[in-house]
């Protein structure tokens, strides 16, 4: 992974707070209707308008620590889990990880904007690919954490595939607005790098690959925050599902941000896959999204 790899994206612009809408009938409160109809025009142009981002695929540094861990944050809510350790874990282990940034063009187009002093603003998704029989404390947190959630039958298959030692965690995590496309060369990468590691290296020669997607479960729908991983379920060896509690979940809207949508709960869903059947899933994104 040493050059960067650039994929590119386009996303529609969407309010991310409650959306008020006005009644433009009542015209005897302000007599200037007509700059208010025009000024909503405008706001729709801007709903509607198309922005192009480009992003580059580097291996972590440390400059990506925070970043990162605030996208393992969403991925781990309510666990009880060191992802501190696991944004470390990443970073050092940077031959099977990767994080998306923006790319050197937009940034210089975007330097004059920015007046926050943001530093993990920059980066907007990340993948990698880490031995869940690593002794460090974030992935025996994770080993532990997903033993405690898998219930009657399902746990006893989990533990025997752990007890193999032979077992990744794959991570394919950004931002909620970033469309599924942008999975592909995530996937790629750490596909291609982990196809490089040394055979002799035991701790890499995974048979199973463990995947943890987030789900979005109103009263009568169930979306996928990251599009793609509903691709994934028909591939899994087996799967099992938590709820997270919703007083520490975020809440997610269905459709635009507006007040009066649907709030959806939080739920994970943990997907166990033959390791062999990674390039399968890349051919269903490239082929699906």
């Amino acid at each position: 992974m040493a050059n960067p790899k650039k994929s590119k994206r386009e996303e529609k612009v969407v309010e991310a707070g409650p959306v008020e809408e006005e009644d433009m009938d009542d015209s005897e409160e302000d007599g200037d209707s007509g700059d208010e109809s025009s000024s909503a025009g405008e706001d729709d142009d801007m709903l509607n308008a198309v922005v192009t981002v480009d992003f580059d695929a580097f291996p972590p540094d440390d400059s990506d620590f925070h970043g990162i861990k605030k996208l393992l944050l969403q991925v781990f809510r309510n666990a009880h889990i060191n992802v501190s350790d696991l944004a470390n874990h990443l970073i050092e282990l940077n031959k099977l990880s990767v994080v998306l940034r923006q790319s050197d063009e937009d940034m210089q187009d975007d330097e004059d904007d920015d007046d926050m002093d943001d530093d993990d603003g920059d980066v907007f998704g990340v993948g990698g690919l880490l031995p869940l029989s690593s002794e460090r404390e974030g992935m025996k947190g994770v080993k532990k954490f997903l033993l405690e959630q898998a219930k009657g039958p399902v746990r006893s298959e989990l533990e025997d595939i752990f007890s193999t030692g032979r077992v990744g965690f794959l991570l394919s995590e950004r931002f909620i607005n970033i469309p599924p496309r942008i999975a592909v060369p995530l996937l790629k990468s750490i596909n291609e790098d982990w196809k490089k590691m040394p055979k002799s290296n035991k701790a890499f020669d995974f048979t199973h690959l463990v995947m943890i997607c987030k789900q979005y479960k109103g009263a009568d729908s169930l979306l996928y925050a990251n599009g793609e991983e509903e691709l994934f379920v028909d591939l899994a060896d087996f799967k099992f599902s938590y709820e997270v509690p919703q007083g520490d979940a975020d809440t997610a809207i269905a459709g635009k941000w507006k007040e009066g949508d649907e709030e959806l709960k939080q739920a994970r869903q943990v997907l166990i896959l033959d390791a062999k059947k990674l390039p399968e899933m890349i051919r269903l994104v490239e082929e699906n999204v």
